[in-house]
């Protein structure tokens, strides 16, 4: 990777550029022949730049590009239709932004923006030497909006408004419908081909208007915000599927400085999340014996939350031993959730899972600690955990109310130690406590119906040294690391053609050994 970024002498222009390459091979973990970490191909770049216009003017803009491959599976070495099973994607996405400011006066900031991603994909998700499962997907999604701010004295408000649109067409692409070929003795005289087949076109369009006030005194300040969001959703299919809502999202927020040490927090918020007729989910799984596909239920709505949060925040910023405490508890009340309907498997293995609304609903809550230190200019400590409850009111799948893939407890501790002469240690340990995760691979009585495991706790201890040098005005830095140094990792990967791909959790990577050199006249 590298990066690298100028400013013109008159300081009214600058950009930075970077760009980035990124290979990775498959890792088969317990040696059936099938990947658990799929292979990579990544290649991006990007730039970001300004220019002032004038004292009051300035224009910015981002440009980026990103083209990316990953197949799991297996074997690797011919087309994905003629593996035993193969998921994989070709991704090549783009996107841009402008953004005018203009500060008409010392109190105010008038800013208008515009941003852009296309995002254009291929894919193939089948097994069994299957032509029928190679797909394209094509999106297009915009914002464009402005907004105006303004502080003066006590005072700060802002407001404004903003346009986010969709286009998202997904097909299956045509082949040669082989099952049903044309057979005359012993000579097959036709084969039928199979069109392109629609899957969604979907468009949307959010209208969005908001506005925010705040007021400041000695010790306090207080903040209360309302925004106004008009959705649609726009099936090009079955217009009968067409979603539309409108959502009034208030919030507040209240900061007390009890001291030049000690401040609290209280905020109350809310949030939705609106359905959509097409999802990345529609793709969640294929294997040799399952293939999950995911519907919504024709009368889904629209997920909503209610949210309240309390914080205690001490910090000393001496120069002997500066240190941050913060105790934060957190309470999420959603109604409406949304959740997954499991079906029974076809005869073709196709399960449909009808995402509905469950209306009981369902609440998080929690509390966090998080605690760092530099007990001295050469040592830097940072820490965080979290406890957390996450319940649906009623029994869901399994007959379980808790969420899924959602640990209780989680943590992390970082360090950084700098030893002089250019010598730095930095260690990580991150703690993720165990996790209820469904099962409906063949190691079971039942596959259609699935089990639910519980997972083990992971303690995923990171290392890293590093020896930095002058030369000639810039540095040179060489590095040796390791991460997940015990190996706490998924010990329980599913096995076979028939396996459960969706069967994955806990860290990412297993032990793994990294080294490498860097340089430039910034590297911190």
């Amino acid at each position: 990777q590298a990066n690298a970024s100028v400013v013109s002498n008159d300081q009214k222009g600058g950009m930075s550029l970077f760009g980035n390459y990124h290979l990775r091979n498959f890792f088969d973990a317990n040696n059936d022949g099938l990947s658990e970490m799929p292979e990579v191909s990544n290649a991006s770049f990007g730039l970001r730049g300004f220019h002032r216009m004038g004292y009051h003017n300035k224009l910015t803009f981002d440009l980026f590009h990103i083209e990316e491959q990953r197949r799991g599976g297996g074997p690797f070495d011919v087309p994905p239709h003629e593996t035993d099973i193969t998921e994989s994607v070709h991704h090549r996405i783009s996107s841009g932004s402008v953004t005018w400011d203009l500060f008409p006066n010392e109190y105010g900031k008038m800013s208008t923006f515009f941003s852009g991603q296309n995002i254009d994909r291929d894919s193939y998700y089948g097994a069994r030497q299957s032509l029928e499962d190679y797909g394209h997907t094509s999106n297009f999604t915009w914002v464009s909006g402005s907004q105006y701010e303004r502080t003066k004295g006590s005072w700060k408000i802002l407001a404004g408004g903003e346009f986010r649109g969709e286009l998202l067409k997904d097909e299956k692409l045509g082949y040669p419908d082989i099952d049903h070929a044309v057979v005359r003795g012993d000579s097959i005289v036709e084969i039928p081909h199979i069109p392109n087949t629609p899957v969604a076109r979907q468009k949307s369009l959010t209208t969005g208007l908001f506005a925010q006030t705040e007021y400041r005194l000695r010790h306090w300040t207080f903040s209360l915000g309302m925004r106004y969001d008009h959705y649609e959703v726009r099936d090009l299919l079955q217009p009968d599927n067409d979603n539309l809502g409108d959502v009034v999202s208030p919030r507040m927020n209240l900061k007390v400085d009890l001291s030049a040490l000690l401040q609290l927090r209280a905020s109350v918020s809310t949030g939705y999340r609106a359905p959509q007729i097409f999802d990345e989910d529609l793709h969640i799984a294929s294997s040799g014996s399952r293939q999950v596909i995911i519907r919504n239920d024709p009368g889904l709505k629209q997920e909503k939350s209610r949210s309240i949060s309390f914080s205690a925040y001490l910090h000393s910023e001496e120069e002997r031993m500066p240190f941050e405490v913060l105790l934060e508890g957190f309470y999420t009340r959603l109604l409406n959730p949304f959740v997954n309907d499991i079906g029974m498997p076809d005869e073709e293995g196709v399960v449909i899972y009808l995402r509905k609304n469950a209306r009981e609903g369902a609440r998080v809550g929690g509390i966090n600690v998080e605690f760092n230190i530099a007990p001295s200019k050469k040592i830097d400590l940072r820490s965080g955990f979290t406890l957390q409850q996450s319940r649906y009111d009623a029994p869901q799948d399994f007959g379980e109310r808790r969420f899924f893939r959602t640990p209780t407890a989680y943590g992390y501790l970082l360090s950084d130690v700098s030893f002089g002469r250019g010598w730095d240690l930095s260690g990580s340990c991150k703690f993720t406590g165990p996790m209820l995760v469904p099962y409906f691979g063949p190691d079971q009585d039942d596959p259609a119906t699935g089990t639910l495991r519980r997972s083990p706790s992971f303690y995923n201890v990171g290392v890293k040294i590093a020896r930095s040098v002058k030369l000639n005005g810039t540095e040179l830095q060489f590095f040796f690391s390791m991460k997940n140094l015990f190996n706490s990792w998924q010990r329980d990967f599913d096995r076979g053609t028939g396996r459960d791909p969706a069967y994955i959790y806990g860290p990412a990577y297993p032990r793994s050994l990294y080294a490498g050199v860097r340089f430039g006249n910034i590297l911190k």
